[in-house]
């Protein structure tokens, strides 16, 4: 079975609030707002791993609405 990954390259939906978005995501991985902020550098990062396709999608689906633009990515085997 294949597994994903969520990737997140500092993207974010036009007219969203980028520190609010910063915010957001510092509570939903479950790190400081300081961290969270590097995450917005425009380099690829895997915020969730070895996820089922339809995990991953739903993360993605998830956060894309709240205007945090991720991809997913097959896991490397």
């Amino acid at each position: 079975m294949n597994s994903y990954n969520v990737i997140f390259k500092g993207e974010i939906a036009e007219g969203k609030d980028r520190h609010k978005l910063s915010v957001a995501l510092a509570k939903f991985l479950k790190i400081p707002e300081e961290k969270a902020h590097l995450l917005f550098s425009g380099n690829p990062i895997c915020i969730k791993k070895a996820l089922s396709e339809s995990e991953a999608n739903a993360l993605k689906a998830k956060l894309n609405s709240v205007g945090i633009i991720t991809y997913t990515k097959l896991a490397p085997a």
